[in-house]
């Protein structure tokens, strides 16, 4: 028998130099690979979000932020669609 899992994950990439291909890769590469040859990865539904005003105080600096704050930054601009 295999264990299936279902992660959301939402990343911020705070200098805004890097492609979702390249986050995926390092995902396969780094974080998964690493840890069991017997594991599969599978990306599904990505999307990019708006671009936002980094600072100290905005609510995705917080460790306790809530799924309901990440979404809010991924409707898309009125007339935009920029889902991949």
């Amino acid at each position: 028998m295999a264990q299936l899992y279902k992660m959301t994950l939402y990343v911020c990439d705070l200098e805004d130099s890097l492609s979702l291909d390249e986050i995926e890769t390092l995902i396969k590469r780094d974080a998964l690979n690493g840890i069991s040859v017997n594991c599969i990865c599978h990306f599904a539904d990505s999307k990019i979000g708006q671009n936002v005003e980094w600072n100290d105080d905005i609510d995705l600096n917080r460790c306790d932020c809530p799924t309901s704050a990440w979404e809010k930054y991924f409707a898309p601009p009125a007339g935009m669609r920029r889902w991949r």
